[in-house]
């Protein structure tokens, strides 16, 4: 159970949501008038003292910096031993709360997604990345704009490594990408922001989860060994274009990934316009084995599923078919030519 803030200079009306980090209420400031949003930590995250470092980094940062994906920074009021960020607040609703249970229709998905797209990339160029996304993380505005109010979901700069054993890790581990989920996990980066905004849509657009069910070492393994499904087997009529664009989004590998948010938003326009984005298929994206994670020792080691190392091996085969070929033709071009040798140096001395 969360505890209500008792803060003297703002009336608190209700809790929007909460994260094992943080929580979002929605609240009013009798001295100005107006409504507005606090964001306070929980527990777990007082008692951290660098994830509340890499927070107000990202206040800093978002002071000079206007997006309307993130509501603007009015104050930061401490009471006791606990501390208040108060947002401003545009009427923001949970999008889960607008949808009340339906997926996202081709368009709202194809609009919201490159809402989300631009504003990452502002973002970014401002030196802010997303460090974690879930569906329960987005609002929408009463002009039908995206709004994520939660901005510990944002990172001023390259972290350290993500420490496996802190509780602020478990939060994100279903919507994680498969190369945080190694031991230790991988420096998150876009690619990595990538799938978690992907997988985030993929449950928008779907109403299921990929690997949602399973239990926690079973997830793990599962995102590091198979690829989330199309949407198409759930909804077969589900644009197949933006299918292919979910799809790279959530690829295993991070290499087949969108690099950076203005490519997402290249193929979105296409797919706008019924132009199909030229996005790579398995059959024609580099080769790359199963994601390889660090074991203890510091050596990489295939984390990998005996059905699709038998694929792998296979692709690698074809791939490989036509230089075999060729070092057949001149090993049996270099055969005949020493035989001929041979015959000759018999013939002319024998």
């Amino acid at each position: 159970m969360i505890a209500t803030p008792h803060l003297a200079a703002f009336q608190v009306q209700k809790l929007l949501f909460s994260t094992a980090a943080t929580a979002l209420w929605r609240g009013f400031q009798p001295k100005l008038d107006r409504p507005v949003l606090l964001l306070t930590f929980c527990t777990v995250a007082e008692q951290d003292a660098d994830f509340r470092r890499k927070t107000f980094e990202v206040i800093r940062t978002l002071t000079h910096v206007k997006s309307a994906l993130v509501p603007e920074i009015l104050d930061v009021v401490r009471e006791g031993t606990h501390i208040y960020i108060i947002l401003e607040d545009a009427n923001i609703v949970a999008l889960r709360t607008v949808l009340k249970g339906k997926p996202l229709t081709p368009a709202q998905f194809t609009t919201l997604l490159k809402q989300l797209a631009q504003g990452l990339s502002t973002l970014q160029s401002a030196g802010i990345s997303c460090e974690t996304l879930t569906p329960d993380h987005l609002f929408i505005s009463e002009t039908s704009t995206l709004v994520l109010p939660d901005i510990t979901a944002f990172r001023a700069q390259t972290p350290a490594a993500p420490n496996e054993s802190s509780p602020l890790f478990a939060r994100d581990l279903l919507w994680c990408a498969p190369e945080q989920c190694c031991h230790p996990p991988l420096l998150p980066d876009t690619r990595s922001a990538m799938y978690a905004v992907g997988l985030t849509f993929y449950a928008l657009a779907t109403a299921q989860i990929p690997f949602g069910a399973l239990p926690q070492r079973a997830l793990l393994s599962a995102k590091q060994q198979r690829q989330v499904p199309s949407p198409c087997d759930i909804i077969p009529q589900f644009p197949e274009v933006l299918a292919a664009i979910l799809s790279r989004m959530t690829q295993r590998t991070a290499e087949q990934r969108y690099p950076q948010w203005g490519d997402l938003l290249h193929d979105l326009y296409l797919a706008e316009q019924g132009i199909q984005p030229a996005i790579r298929s398995p059959e024609t994206a580099t080769i790359a084995p199963p994601f390889p994670h660090p074991t203890a020792s510091g050596r990489r080691v295939l984390c990998h599923h005996a059905s699709e190392m038998r694929l792998y091996r296979e692709r690698c085969q074809r791939e490989t078919a036509f230089p075999k070929s060729l070092r057949f033709i001149l090993s049996l071009l270099l055969f005949l030519i020493v035989t001929a040798l041979l015959l000759i140096v018999w013939t002319t001395f024998l």
